[in-house]
């Protein structure tokens, strides 16, 4: 179960969560507190300081997680000053992590991005970013055959 950390928010918005590990003690490594950090945040501002705090830290699965965040935030009408640079940051991380790509999962990351890309393309909450969607669209040609339905 999840429940939320008494020390309160990691940073800005993004409120800080534990998974109850079974035999564990409830501590979470560092790679899952992150992610769990970056589901936890209820605005562009909290996750524009996250990623300028902890940006250097964020694996492929990281990027993935916060593209997937900002496209569920707000709609068009609703965008804020803070989310062109959030933006920015992600943009710049997922062009660093498409070139060191290598972990099994990488097939539903790709998918995620690219699904959360175009979702803030179609809102007008993103500038085409032709270059990006190639290496992306590149990746996912490489390894078609990894996919796998969600009805599998």
């Amino acid at each position: 179960s999840r429940a939320a950390d008494p020390r309160g928010s990691l940073s800005g918005n993004c409120l800080r969560q534990t998974i109850q590990l079974r035999g564990g003690g409830g501590v979470p490594t560092p790679r899952k507190e992150l992610a769990n950090s970056i589901k936890g945040c209820t605005d562009e501002e909290g996750l524009l300081k996250l990623l300028a705090e902890n940006g250097e830290s964020f694996d492929f699965g990281h990027v993935g997680t916060a593209w997937a965040r900002l496209a569920k935030m707000r709609g068009a009408a609703a965008k804020s000053a803070a989310e062109g640079d959030v933006n920015q940051r992600l943009q710049v991380l997922t062009r660093k992590v498409v070139q060191v790509m290598g972990e099994w999962s990488e097939t539903v990351q790709v998918s995620n991005i690219l699904h959360s890309m175009s979702t803030l393309h179609e809102s007008g909450r993103l500038p085409a970013d032709d270059e990006l969607m190639g290496m992306l669209l590149d990746r996912a040609l490489a390894t078609a055959g990894d996919f796998i339905p969600h009805d599998a």
